[in-house]
């Protein structure tokens, strides 16, 4: 018969050290996790959400660039705002961000290509996949 119990290791001095250390680094390795890509590592963030043909990141159209402007003059954002915020191409279709304007790092928002359709006939049918 066992005297002592492995879950009593954890209410020695030893146990409540590593308990306390585990938990902390824990938790601060999920925060950085969460912060990380949406500061330092934005560029990248956005490098790999970004959309590519012929390996060449695709620019935005003059038409959605003056959509985003548009877009900026109905939210009356200040010109430090506008700075901020750097709109790009995405892979899918659907809207992408990350960032924050309360940061130096600045937003991210992507635009996806269906945006650009004004008719079906725009619709590329013969590159859209749907897996069931």
């Amino acid at each position: 018969m066992f005297s002592k119990k492995p879950v009593s290791w954890f209410l020695t001095d030893s146990g409540r050290k590593f308990s306390f250390a585990f938990i902390t680094g824990t938790g601060i390795i999920f925060t950085a996790s969460k912060f990380v890509p949406h500061t330092l590592l934005l560029n990248k963030y956005k490098e790999f959400v970004h959309y590519y043909r012929d390996a060449k990141p695709v620019e935005l159209s003059k038409e959605l660039q003056d959509r985003c402007q548009s877009c900026f003059d109905l939210l009356s954002l200040s010109d430090v705002h506008r700075n901020l915020i750097s709109p790009f191409s995405v892979t899918g279709f659907d809207l992408f961000h990350a960032g924050s304007t309360c940061s130096k790092f600045g937003v991210a928002v992507g635009i996806p290509v269906n945006f650009t359709y004004k008719t079906l006939e725009d619709v590329a049918k013969d590159k859209i996949l749907v897996f069931i």
